[in-house]
This record gives structure tokens, sequence and C-alpha cells, in this order.
């Protein structure tokens, strides 16, 4: 979902073009700039989803009566079954329960590992593996709901009118594309001096939606009704 309060592309290159003296874009035209944005903006994603900032957390639904995705008995890949969610660069957590089930508090943690264990199937999962950027099951004897927290992408921006997808990108993207077009000009000095610009500003914008993020609540998860609960 977007948010409307997100930074434009236009508000990006206007942050840019005051880094390099151009506010009419009499020289850098948004032709010019757009690819150094999108450049920076890839950059900016990595560093969001390397401090696990939380706009690229996303979460299949847990709402009640909503499922949540269908993996079939036997199914042993999420990316084959046809079910792995647009976007996901990571997984975090998979979580099982019966199909057919509509209770949140139903859903049980699967237990991620490096490579699956030999274990002989049976009506539960278990266990999960992220490997060549596939999630990995040995697969169950009964249909399965699967809920999934993964880090996501965000939208790569396409004209001046996308958005940027976070807040205060501009801090970051905006210096940070004048150094890329100042190195490309072979202005070597700008360049390093705007990319310690948005070095600096790259910091003080993770760091505030860490503290943001620590400030998050975490709700314990209540005891298990009684049959629920798996013995490995």
């Amino acid at each position: 979902m977007v948010n409307p309060n997100d930074p434009t592309v236009a508000i990006v290159a206007k942050s840019t073009r005051q880094y390099l003296n151009d506010i009419d874009g009499i020289t850098w035209t948004d032709a010019h700039l757009l690819p150094y944005i999108q450049e920076a903006h890839k950059e900016l994603q990595v560093q969001l989803s390397l401090n696990d900032i939380a706009v690229v957390r996303v979460q299949v639904t847990n709402a009640p009566f909503i499922s949540g995705l269908h993996l079939l008995a036997g199914q042993t890949s999420l990316s084959a079954a046809g079910l792995m969610p647009i976007g996901l660069i990571e997984p975090i957590a998979v979580n099982e329960r019966d199909w057919g089930d509509t209770t949140p508090e139903d859903y049980l943690d699967m237990l991620r590992m490096p490579w699956l264990p030999n274990y002989t199937q049976n009506n539960f999962l278990y266990y999960w593996t992220w490997q060549q950027e596939d999630i990995l099951f040995l697969g169950a004897t009964t249909d399965r709901d699967i809920q999934i927290r993964y880090r996501t992408s965000l939208a790569t921006p396409l004209n001046m009118n996308s958005t940027m997808g976070f807040l205060r990108a501009e801090l970051y993207v905006g210096p940070r594309a004048a150094s890329l077009a100042c190195y490309t000009t072979g202005d070597v000095k700008k360049g390093q001096l705007f990319q310690g610009q948005a070095d600096k500003n790259l910091d003080m914008v993770i760091r505030s939606n860490v503290k943001n993020d620590q400030g998050t609540a975490v709700r314990r998860r209540a005891y298990r009704r009684t049959g629920r609960v798996r013995v490995y």
C-alpha cells in the first residue's frame, strides 16, 4: 500500500538539483537524473533490508477467517506450487496450520533449517529451508495453510510521478544521485562530498527508523489449545 506522504521522484530530483546547483534543470534534466535516482533507490533498498526496517517487512495475512497460502499435500516447493509472494527477497519466518482452520492462533511455528532433515512425511510440515531463492519443505500428507513473514522489495520508480516507497527517501537518494552524476562528469571531489552527505543522512534515517521500531510492543502468543502441539 502506498503511503500518500512518500516523496515522489520529482521531489528527489529537486533535492538532487540543489546539490548540483541546477535548480531549473537546465543541465540536469529529468531524463538525465532518473537513472541515477533509480540506482540510488536500489542501494537504499539494500540498506533497508540489511537493517530490517519495517517498510520492507510483509506478512501474509493472519486476519480471522482469511486463509493463508494453500500448499497442497505432497508439495515441497513454494515456487513450484505457484505460491511465492511477488517481491519476496528473503523469508523471515514460516508458520503452518491445517487447511480450513480460520483462527489465527492455530498457526504453528515452523523451524528454519540450513538443510531439510531426513524425516518421513506426516500431516505436519515441521521444517522449512531457503535454498536457490525458493522456500522448500519436506511435504505433508495433508493440505497446509501457510503464513509467511518476509522482506520485500520496493517498487522501482519509473518516472517523475512515481513514489519512492519510503518516507524521507530524498534525504539519501537526493545527494547520492548527485554524487553519481558528478562521478560521470569526472568531478570526483564533488562526488565524494555529496556521497559523504548521503551517508550521513542515511545513518540518521536508519537510526530514526530503528528507534521507532524499538517502541513496537511484542505480544506474547497465547497458550495453545490441547491437541494442537506437535512433538518433534
